[in-house]
């Protein structure tokens, strides 16, 4: 089991696994194209795998099939909203997600295939004694690669967000050569998947800084948490 813990987008917290991008040119939300270059990549005649890049990293996805990844995450939500009839109307309300994702199966061109079901809830208030309501409920499958990016079939709204968190290409916590040394940084292209009309995606340049590890008291034992701020 491999769990995540997020709130809003101050830090997300990584429990490493027991066993130890697509790039935008403009700024504006396109459409999404049927069309899936992944899908009809060819398989690579060096017989190297995705899996290959992995070997000897901490900060890499390493699952096996029928293994859970359980992400919780809350955040305060501030909405303008502007209309002929209504001037201005702002709304704050609070979205906590539950969503569960479950290894199905690999591909070693398109990495961990992943049966996901969100579903969030949200109140207008921060007051803990109000219950939150019934938001959303979709469910989805899609390939999840070791480094953290996402292949998402087209027309499938979830997940949403999308490729958080990428880890660094080159650097990681285990290597001597190249070290990932805590307050080090990197830049990686995460997207935001929004629903009208048609779905668009809208890409996000996400800033990571890496915290170093720490101790966390599990039901299997002791285990050690990766920290990464985002």
């Amino acid at each position: 089991m491999v769990r995540i813990f997020a709130i809003s987008t101050i830090v997300l917290l990584i429990i490493a696994h027991a066993g130890n991008a697509q790039g935008f040119s403009d700024n504006i939300a396109q459409p999404i194209s049927m069309e899936n270059s992944s899908a009809n990549k060819k398989p690579s005649l060096s017989g190297k795998t995705i899996f290959s890049e992995a070997k000897g990293k901490i900060l890499r996805w390493k699952l096996d099939k029928d293994d859970v990844i359980e992400i919780q995450k809350i955040n305060d939500q501030y909405i303008e909203l502007r209309s002929p009839v209504v001037k201005k109307k702002k709304i704050n309300r609070q979205v906590i997600h539950w969503i569960t994702l479950k290894v199905i199966g690999k591909d070693n061109d398109r990495g961990y295939l992943l049966d996901g079901d969100f579903n969030s809830q949200f109140r207008y208030t921060r007051n803990k004694y109000i219950p939150y309501q019934a938001d959303e409920n979709h469910s989805s499958k899609f390939y999840l690669q070791p480094r953290g990016i996402y292949d998402v079939q087209a027309d499938l709204y979830m997940p949403n967000i999308r490729n958080i968190p990428t880890f660094p290409e080159k650097k990681d916590p285990n290597l001597k050569k190249h070290r990932l040394k805590p307050r080090d940084t990197w830049v990686a292209q995460a997207v935001e998947i929004l629903a009208g009309e048609k779905l668009y995606k809208i890409p996000v340049k996400s800033t990571y800084e890496y915290l170093g590890v720490s101790p966390l008291r599990t039901e299997q034992g002791m285990r050690h948490m990766h920290k990464i701020r985002v």
